[in-house]
């Protein structure tokens, strides 16, 4: 797979196995918050780490850090905020200056403390960083885990340099969704999953097919399977 390049017909199929899986940590995230996360609130705070546990964060701490990952989420989000994209705003619709600011708000988050085991601090990490940069602007921030990390940018690379890819790939997306008749804001309508953003979907893709290493059928072997409709 290229990381500049997803095929429009292969996200929509690897998207509809996705919706067989379900993922009922971000159904909940977004029913709690009014689809609208924000760090600035205690609740919101706490729904957001209970939503980053469900998604394989923090498990090298325990429950009782709650309090001290919600005051470091709570301290970065107001030293931040106003480098963080509005919350309106697309994956596609980021400028370079843009992501150079969110390479670097992540890289602060990523080194945060979050909690402690066996007498060393633990961080956020790159994971928890990049999965609770999409819980607060799912709309332009895609996230990560570790596999995918290394598919597209190695061990040592960076969010920003992910975050490029991921605008490259949105972009080439919009010109596909475009040469089928529709904008890119309206794929996840025209995939049957309106309360989904594009990063999401896009998210869904690399998971499938990077992180659990599902391939989808070629063109030829979908027009067989269709012809036993019959």
């Amino acid at each position: 797979m290229n990381g500049h390049h997803v095929n429009l017909g292969k996200l929509a199929l690897v998207c509809w196995t996705y919706r067989g899986i379900g993922d009922r940590a971000y159904e909940q995230l977004l029913q709690r918050t009014g689809g609208n996360p924000d760090p600035g609130d205690a609740g919101h705070r706490q729904l957001i780490i209970d939503f980053l546990r469900k998604w394989y964060c923090f498990h090298r701490i325990e429950k009782d850090s709650d309090e001290n990952i919600s005051t470091q989420m709570y301290n970065w989000h107001q030293q931040h905020n106003g480098a963080l994209p509005n919350v309106n705003t697309n994956l596609w619709e980021l400028a370079p200056l843009q992501m150079n600011a969110i390479g670097d708000v992540f890289n602060d988050l990523s080194g945060q403390v979050a909690g402690a085991r066996g007498g060393r601090n633990v961080s956020f990490g790159p994971v928890a960083a990049a999965k609770t940069l999409f819980a607060i602007r799912p709309n332009a921030l895609v996230p990560w885990d570790t596999r995918i990390r290394q598919h597209y940018v190695h061990a040592n690379g960076t969010y920003r340099e992910f975050l490029g890819m991921m605008r490259d790939i949105a972009l080439n997306l919009a010109k596909q969704c475009q040469n089928h008749g529709f904008e890119i804001a309206e794929l996840p309508q025209q995939l049957g999953t309106p309360n989904k953003t594009v990063c999401k979907l896009i998210d869904e893709y690399n998971w499938r097919t990077i992180t659990k290493k599902f391939t989808p059928p070629d063109r030829q072997t979908l027009e067989r399977f269709i012809a036993w409709y019959e």
